[in-house]
């Protein structure tokens, strides 16, 4: 008959360290010679070990947190170059920014001067006439800018892009007796006011026309471009309002007359500019469209259990957000006191949204993105500094949320194309990367099942298992256990069970391991409660750390391990050779 013999413990999942409770230490080669079957006449059931047995087990595995925090309990759990970290994405609502069209043309209004050039009763004969125009401006009609019908989002204009927008300019002479007739321009220049904007004008806004005119008439058009205030000029009642813009005339002309006689009227030179109807296309000025932001939150379920219970502080070093924008308008977005909300409300002092770019916000407790396992190509970054960020999830809380109910446009003026609909996509990441502060307390339980299948040969009173725990894990580990029935009865009435309580934390690499000695002891208060309802023993891990930890990363490469195991059973241990296949 061959007696196994084995080792109990708590297996390499979360936390081995409360060690290897040992059940039955000896093996047995034989106990009965086949040939002889003496079980119908002797008593073949014995105890080995007296009032004690006692012995060196060795060591457990290497563990590593790998195989303790496994990624494949929760869906929001990862690691990144072994470090943990939990993850969850959001985004926002469709938000569109909207710039209406102005409803109405821009008026310029239409320019007529008269000037007379040869007054009535002037005696004429066949002649040419050379007149300088010099010193003919609009002193008593300027010209005039307007435009009507201008949204509310607009505050303020300076400049305009024009769309299908021609001016025509008319030179003539008004000579009711045909007497005098206007035959030749000589370098006859029209000084446009500089918010003209034309490609058929020279750099300093001037028209210059020479030659001979046919039928007495000139007519010239050119193409207006935009209109060019040079000042921001406020928005009243939506409407723009701009005047006092003076228009010279210079050079000279040639009039003629074949007749002779004298005149009855004044020979009067027409010039006039008349403005198209016009739409505008673009503008640049200040605008301050209702932007409206709603966040969807992020749903925090499928938490690993031992992130949550009423014993549970987060301490997360540096909790980060990142929030990736793009912004399609050529306004730059401020975003002022948004809030962050989960287990407590803290404030985001502003955030930024460069114009008609993508943008991401780095919020963050330390002020800087240290842990980063999907880094976002953008046009422009921004870092948050948030020192209360830690708050919102200093208990796991069932969601995270994200308000902003002040955003705004940059009150600076900006160039943009007007009746349009600019869409700003959003989107975010909750990163919690598990490097901790120095307040961090959180808490595993486990079970350790079906123990009296290997204690019903036990006839001890008590056990105790002694070792060494080599660990670098950077956490202080609290220990308790509590023994029960198989029906989950509480049986410390029955069981003292008196456990090393305190682990010490590790430095977080393999060259600041720190030993720990470890002591358990199992004790009856009331015989036969090992051997006969000891079913299971339920775990609890507390897990904290501290100021000397503070800082330090939690990775799945770090380890435990313990050593040196020794058991001691009090009471020894029955074996029975009567069973004919005892195996």
């Amino acid at each position: 008959m061959k007696k196994k013999f084995h080792l109990s413990y708590v297996s390499p999942q979360k936390v081995v360290i409360t060690g290897a409770f040992i059940i039955s230490m000896i093996s047995m080669a034989s106990c009965v010679d086949k040939d002889y079957d003496l079980s119908k006449d002797i008593d073949l059931t014995f105890k080995l070990g007296g009032d004690s047995i006692s012995g060196p087990v060795g060591s457990t595995d290497t563990i590593y947190l790998s195989k303790i925090l496994k990624v494949s309990d929760s869906p929001v759990l990862h690691t990144y170059n072994n470090v943990y970290y939990l993850e969850k994405d959001g985004s926002a609502e469709n938000v569109n920014i909207k710039i209406n069209q102005i409803k109405n043309n821009a008026n310029i209004d239409l320019l007529s001067l008269n000037q007379t050039l040869i007054p009535k009763g002037t005696p004429i004969y066949p002649m040419e006439i050379s007149e300088d125009l010099s010193g003919i401006s609009s002193i008593n009609n300027y010209m005039s800018l307007e435009l009507d019908g201008v949204p509310d989002e607009v505050t303020s204009i300076s400049e305009v892009s024009l769309a299908n927008t021609v001016a025509t300019i008319s030179l003539k002479l008004s000579d009711v007796s045909g007497m005098v007739k206007l035959t030749k321009l000589n370098n006859v220049t029209l000084q446009f006011p500089n918010f003209i904007e034309s490609p058929d004008l020279d750099s300093n806004h001037r028209l210059t026309l020479n030659g001979n005119v046919v039928n007495g008439t000139v007519t010239k058009n050119i193409n207006i471009s935009g209109i060019n205030l040079g000042k921001q000029v406020a928005i009243t009642n939506g409407k723009l309002s701009s005047d006092g813009y003076k228009v010279d005339l210079s050079g000279g002309i040639t009039v003629a007359s074949t007749s002779t006689g004298t005149l009855q009227n004044d020979v009067v030179l027409n010039f006039s500019i008349n403005f198209s109807s016009s739409t505008v296309t673009e503008a640049t000025g200040v605008f301050n469209p209702n932007i409206s932001v709603t966040v969807d939150p992020v749903q925090l379920d499928n938490i690993p259990s031992w992130l949550q219970g009423g014993n549970v502080t987060m301490d997360i070093y540096n909790p980060e957000i990142k929030m990736e924008v793009d912004n399609s308008i050529n306004i730059p977005i401020i975003v002022k006191n948004a809030t962050i909300t989960g287990a407590n409300s803290v404030t985001i002092p502003d955030l930024h949204f460069d114009a008609a770019k993508s943008t991401v916000n780095y919020i963050t407790r330390q002020g800087t993105l240290d842990f980063d396992p999907s880094p976002i190509t953008a046009n422009a970054y921004y870092s948050v500094k948030v020192p209360n960020m830690n708050d919102v999830i200093k208990t796991i809380p069932k969601e995270i949320g994200i308000s902003m109910p002040n955003v705004t446009a940059d009150l600076e003026a900006h160039s943009i194309a007007l009746g349009k609909t600019y869409p700003m996509d959003m989107k975010y990441q909750v990163l919690i990367p598990f490097t901790f502060g120095n307040s961090l307390n959180i808490s595993y339980n486990d079970t350790i099942k079906n123990l009296h299948k290997s204690l019903k040969d036990i006839d001890g009173t008590n056990a105790t298992v002694t070792g060494t725990v080599y660990s670098d894990i950077p956490l202080g580990l609290t220990l308790s256990m509590t023994p029960v029935d198989s029906e989950g009865n509480d049986l410390s009435q029955y069981l003292n069970i008196d456990i090393t309580k305190n682990i010490a934390a590790g430095g977080g690499n393999t060259t600041s391991v720190t030993s720990t000695p470890v002591t358990i002891t199992i004790t009856e208060k009331q015989a036969g409660t090992i051997k006969n309802k000891l079913d299971a023993l339920l775990l609890n891990v507390g897990a904290a750390s501290s100021d000397a930890t503070n800082g330090k990363t939690l990775c799945s490469n770090q380890f435990m391990i313990m050593k040196n195991i020794r058991i001691k059973v009090a009471g020894g241990i029955t074996v029975d050779c009567n069973k004919k296949d005892n195996n």
